[in-house]
């Protein structure tokens, strides 16, 4: 027969044991109604430029800041058991253009950053980096057969990257002008030389080479 002390310190053994199950058993199902629970549904007004009196002609849909805005919420459970994703985002987005189901941001403090809304992601541009690097883009223009054409002010020239987002050419000197916009049409590139003043005029297809 145990002591007196010795069935005191198996009790209070005993009670600890049950009591950390019980505990567990409490959080497994906190995180499983987290998960279950279905998110507040909020309803949002639609927004429109201009407002009224006059008539609208634009509408606001939506907004993407991070990869994060492309994708779902994250639940509680997989936060725990994952954790949360890096957090990839636009630091000072300017230009924008739209291809196939890609938008391209020049983030005039990074590169072009692409937002894929297949594929629910968002990377920098393929193709810039090595002698296709950016540095500071600024406008960007894309023609009818996926060729991207991007004003970069801190580099002094227009450059090229292909249907593949891969780098092509670039277009200009650094300190003999500087680019500070861009447009195709047809088989010329319109480009806005903000230092001399001028629009220059480039035949496209020797610009792709």
């Amino acid at each position: 027969m145990l002591a007196w002390p010795e069935r005191c310190k198996m009790t209070v053994l005993r009670i600890l044991s049950r009591c950390s199950i019980f505990f567990l058993c409490i959080l497994v199902l906190v995180v499983i109604t987290g998960c279950g629970t279905a998110p507040v549904q909020k309803t949002e007004r639609a927004i429109f430029f201009p407002k009224p009196p006059d008539l609208p002609r634009v509408q606001y849909l939506t907004s993407f800041t991070s990869e994060k805005d492309l994708l779902p919420d994250e639940s509680a459970f997989d936060k725990f058991v994952i954790g949360e994703k890096p957090d990839i985002r636009l630091d000072k987005p300017y230009g924008v253009a739209l291809y196939n189901s890609k938008i391209y941001v020049c983030d005039t403090n990074q590169t072009v950053m692409v937002f894929d809304l297949d594929k629910k992601t968002l990377q920098p541009l393929a193709g810039a980096q090595g002698v296709g690097k950016l540095i500071q883009p600024i406008n960007i223009a894309i023609d009818q057969d996926g060729n991207k054409y991007v004003a970069d002010t801190g580099r002094g020239q227009v450059v090229i990257f292909g249907g593949d987002d891969q780098y092509r050419n670039a277009i200009g000197k650094f300190g003999t002008w500087r680019p500070s916009d861009v447009a195709v049409f047809e088989n010329l590139l319109y480009v806005a030389d903000i230092k001399n003043g001028l629009i220059k005029v480039f035949d496209k297809e020797p610009a792709q080479r």
